[in-house]
C-alpha cells in the first residue's frame, strides 16, 4: 500500500514538474517554491519585452516578470499612440516650420532608423503591413494585441503578470563582481525565481533598486554627482475619443478646485497663438477644437478637415485615419501632465498624506517651500527614512493625484468651464468648443479607460561601465547650446554600438522649469558597455542607461527602447554560447552582426527604404550587406560616399580598389569575381556572380558588397 502511494505521488509531482515547465506564458494556477530559467526579464516594459521575446526566439527558457496586466510598458499599458522616434515622418497638424530642419540638412522621410530595425520595425509591420507610414499613429488597442501575439508565439517565454520582485538574493564572485543568483516573486505568483542572467526591462531601473546599485538620477551635477533626483513631470496618457461612448466624471474630480486655475491660465496662454494658426478673426462664430488647443500633434484616427493645412506644403497624407468617421487622440502634454510643483499643490490639501510626514518627524514636503525629491517615485521608493507600508501609500497616493489631473482637465472641457474661460478671452466671445470627448476603452483590463501604467520619463540610471554623455552625442555641445540649440558638429563614433537614435534632447519640464530641448541632426549611437552596471557580472539595463541625462533625453523612446531590449536579448543569447557571465567579454562584432540579420544597424548608412506604391522595402539586402561590411571594417564610410558607392558600375578600376581595400583584413576573400585592373574601366558583368539569368547585364558596386557579405562568418 505504502509503495503504491509512493509510486502514485511520484507521478502526481513528475506531472506537476511537467505543467510547470511548459511555459504557457501565463503564470496562473500552479504555484511553485521555485522556477529555474536560463534569463529573467524584471519588468516588462518596451525594453523587457523585446529583450524577452529576442531570447526565447533563441531557445532560452525566459522569464518575464511583469507588475502590470499586460506586457510592453508605455506601448500598450501606457496608451501611448502617437509614437516619437521619427520626427520628420508625420503628418503636419498645424502651420509652422518642418521639424529639425536645419539649414536643409535634413534626413530624407522614412529613412529614419526607427522605420528600418529590430523589434520596432517587426511590430510596425504587424500593425499595418502595407501602410507603415501609417503606424506612427495608432491605436493603443491595436498594440495590445500585437504584443499579445509576440508572446504567445514564443513558447518558451514565460510571463508573470501582476507580479514584481519583493527580494533579491546576490553573491560575489571570484573578481569581486555582484552576480544575482535569484529574485523572490510577490502579488499573482509568490515563489522563487532561479536564472543565469538577468536583464532589468522596466523603464525606472526597479530591479537595480532592489539590488542596491548604485545609480544617477536628476541632473548630475547635485548629489555628490549622481544626480540631484530631479525627473520631469510625470502624465497619463489616455486616448481621447470624440463622443461620449467611453468613460468620463460626472462630477468635478478630486482636486479639481486646486487645478482648475492651471487650466484656465493654459487657455489662455495658447488662445491667442490658436486664434493665429487657424485664422480666427476677433468674435468669428468658431468651433474650438480643445486637443489642437493643448496639443497640436495628437490625432491617431478621424477626419483632418478641421486643420488649416500647411505652409511647407505636406498635406496631409490621409489613409487609415481619415477614413474612420471619429476623432481619437493620444492626449499628451498640454495640462495632462503633473510636475512637482501641481504634485505638491494637491497632496498639500491630503490629509492622509500630511499625516504619513508628520508620524515620521519630516518636514513636510509640499508646503509654500517644496521639497522637490518628495514628488520623485523612485526616490520615495529607495528612501530610508519611510517604511515599505507609507512608501506605497505615497506612491500611490502621487499616482492618484496624476490622474485625477488628468480627469480634471476632461472635465474642464466637458463641463463648460473651457468655453466659459475663451469666451472672456479678447476676441473670443462668439467661439464654441467641441466638449463632446471621453476616454476610450482601449484596455478591457482598466474599465475607466485611463493606462494602467503612468507616464516616467525618467527616473534611475545605472553606474555602468562607460558613462555616455551630450559630448558624445555633440562634441561642441556648450557652445551650441548658448546659440541656436542645434548642434554642429559629429557625433562620436562608438566601437561597441547597439542602437542608433535619431531623437532630439527632450527633457520635459522638471522641478517647475520650462522643458529643455537641443536639437541633434545627426544620428547618434548608444555603447553596449551603458546597460553594463559597472562590478557585476550576469546583469543587463534595458532602459536605466548608464548615460547622463541630457543624452537620455534623447534615448527615452519607446522604439529605441525596444531597440536596446533586442539587443540585449541577442547580447545573452551570446554570453550563453560563448559560456560567460562577463558581459565585457563578448564578441562585439558577432553581436552587431546578427543585429544587422534583423535589419537593426549599429551604423548609421542610409540605404535602405519603404516604398509605399510596391508595399515593400527597397535596397534592404543591400543595406544590409553593407551594414555588415561596415561592422568588419572591410570597408568605411568614406569609402561608401566616395568611388565605391554602391550604385556605381562596378569597373575594373573600381574593382582593384576594393580589392585593396579587402587585402587589409586576414579574414576578407582574396580571390573576387570582379575585374581588378587599374585603370580599366572595363566593366564586370552579373554572369561573373554566377547570375546566369542576367550574364550580359552589368553589375554595381552593390553586387560586389552582396557577394562579400556571404564570405563573412557569423558565428
Amino acid at each position: 500500500m505504502k509503495a503504491n502511494f509512493k509510486r502514485i505521488a511520484f507521478f502526481f509531482f513528475l506531472i506537476a514538474g511537467i505543467l510547470i515547465s511548459t511555459n504557457s506564458n501565463i503564470s496562473y494556477g500552479l504555484k511553485s517554491k521555485t522556477e529555474y530559467y536560463d534569463l529573467a526579464v524584471v519588468g516588462c516594459h518596451s525594453s523587457g519585452f523585446a529583450a524577452g521575446v529576442t531570447a526565447a526566439r533563441h531557445g532560452l527558457r525566459v522569464a518575464l516578470i511583469c507588475k502590470e496586466k499586460i506586457a510592453g510598458g508605455m506601448l500598450t499599458a501606457g496608451q501611448i499612440g502617437f509614437v516619437d522616434g521619427s520626427p520628420l515622418f508625420s503628418w503636419y497638424e498645424l502651420p509652422g516650420s518642418e521639424l529639425n530642419n536645419l539649414n536643409g540638412e535634413i534626413m530624407k522621410d522614412r529613412s529614419s532608423w526607427s522605420l528600418t530595425g529590430g523589434i520596432w520595425k517587426e511590430f510596425r509591420e504587424r500593425l499595418a503591413a502595407k501602410n507603415l507610414e501609417l503606424t506612427e499613429r495608432f491605436e493603443p488597442s491595436q498594440a495590445i494585441k500585437v504584443v499579445n501575439r509576440m508572446i504567445s508565439e514564443e513558447k518558451k517565454l514565460k510571463v508573470f503578470y501582476e507580479s514584481y520582485p519583493t527580494a533579491v538574493n546576490k553573491k560575489t564572485d571570484h573578481d569581486g563582481n555582484t552576480t544575482i543568483s535569484s529574485i523572490q516573486v510577490g502579488g499573482k505568483w509568490e515563489g522563487k525565481i532561479v536564472a543565469s542572467y538577468w536583464i532589468d526591462g522596466s523603464d525606472t531601473g526597479e530591479l537595480i533598486s532592489l539590488a542596491k546599485l548604485p545609480y544617477h538620477m536628476g541632473n548630475e551635477a547635485g548629489g555628490g554627482g549622481l544626480g540631484d533626483q530631479a525627473v520631469m513631470d510625470y502624465s497619463y496618457r489616455w486616448t481621447a475619443v470624440e463622443n461620449s461612448s467611453g468613460y468620463y466624471p460626472t462630477t468635478p474630480p478630486k482636486y479639481y478646485e486646486v487645478n482648475v486655475k492651471d487650466y484656465q491660465a493654459a487657455a489662455k496662454e495658447r488662445w491667442n497663438p490658436y486664434k493665429q494658426a487657424m485664422g480666427i478673426t476677433d468674435d468669428q462664430n468658431y468651433e474650438v477644437h480643445p486637443l489642437r488647443l493643448f496639443n497640436n500633434q495628437g490625432r491617431l484616427t478621424g477626419s483632418s478637415k478641421d486643420n488649416v493645412g500647411n505652409p511647407v506644403n505636406h498635406a496631409s497624407p490621409g489613409g487609415i485615419p481619415d477614413k474612420s468617421p471619429v476623432q481619437k487622440w493620444d492626449v499628451n502634454g498640454g495640462m495632462n501632465s503633473a510636475g512637482s510643483l501641481a504634485i505638491a499643490k494637491m497632496l498639500r490639501t491630503n490629509a492622509e498624506v500630511v499625516e504619513v510626514f508628520r508620524r515620521n518627524n519630516i518636514a513636510f514636503p509640499y508646503g509654500q517651500v517644496i521639497d522637490h525629491k518628495w514628488t520623485n517615485i523612485s526616490f520615495i521608493q529607495d528612501t530610508v527614512l519611510l517604511n515599505s507600508k507609507d512608501k506605497d501609500m505615497l506612491v500611490s497616493e502621487i499616482q492618484s493625484a496624476v490622474k485625477f489631473r488628468a480627469l480634471g482637465f476632461l472635465w474642464f472641457i466637458r463641463s463648460g468651464d473651457l468655453e466659459r474661460a475663451l469666451k472672456s478671452f479678447p476676441g473670443g466671445k462668439n467661439i464654441k468648443v467641441r466638449s463632446d470627448w471621453s476616454i476610450s476603452i482601449e484596455n478591457k483590463n482598466q474599465p475607466d479607460g485611463m493606462p494602467e501604467l503612468m507616464y516616467q520619463r525618467e527616473g534611475r540610471r545605472i553606474v555602468s561601465e562607460y558613462f555616455e554623455t551630450i559630448y558624445d552625442l555633440c562634441p561642441t555641445y556648450d557652445k551650441d547650446v548658448l546659440t541656436d540649440r542645434v548642434c554642429h558638429s559629429d557625433p562620436l563614433q562608438l566601437k561597441d554600438s547597439i542602437a542608433i537614435s535619431d531623437y532630439p534632447m527632450d527633457i520635459h519640464g522638471t522641478n517647475g522649469l520650462p522643458p529643455k530641448s537641443f536639437v541633434l541632426p545627426k544620428p547618434h549611437q548608444l555603447s553596449f558597455r551603458t546597460t553594463i552596471p559597472v562590478k557585476t557580472s550576469g546583469l543587463l539595463v534595458g532602459s536605466a542607461l548608464g548615460v547622463d541625462r541630457e543624452a537620455f533625453g534623447s534615448f527615452r523612446t519607446e522604439p529605441f527602447r525596444l531597440a536596446v531590449g533586442g539587443a540585449l536579448g541577442e547580447a545573452v543569447v551570446l554570453a550563453m554560447e560563448s559560456k560567460t557571465l562577463n558581459f565585457s567579454k563578448i564578441n562585439i562584432t558577432q553581436l552587431q552582426l546578427r543585429l544587422a540579420e534583423n535589419a537593426q544597424d549599429s551604423i548609421y548608412y542610409p540605404y535602405r527604404d519603404w516604398n509605399q506604391q510596391e508595399k515593400a522595402w527597397t535596397n534592404a539586402g543591400t543595406a544590409k550587406a553593407i551594414q555588415k561590411l561596415l561592422i568588419v571594417g572591410w570597408i568605411s564610410m568614406n569609402d561608401l560616399t566616395g568611388d565605391l558607392n554602391p550604385n556605381n558600375a562596378l569597373t575594373g578600376t573600381r574593382g582593384k580598389k576594393l580589392a585593396l581595400l579587402l587585402k587589409k583584413h586576414q579574414d576578407a576573400p582574396s580571390q573576387l569575381p570582379w575585374y581588378q585592373f587599374g585603370g580599366d574601366l572595363r566593366k564586370t558583368t552579373l554572369s561573373q556572380f554566377g547570375s546566369n539569368s542576367k550574364s550580359n547585364e552589368t553589375a554595381k558596386v552593390s553586387d560586389a558588397y552582396l557577394w562579400l557579405e556571404k564570405k563573412i562568418k557569423l558565428k
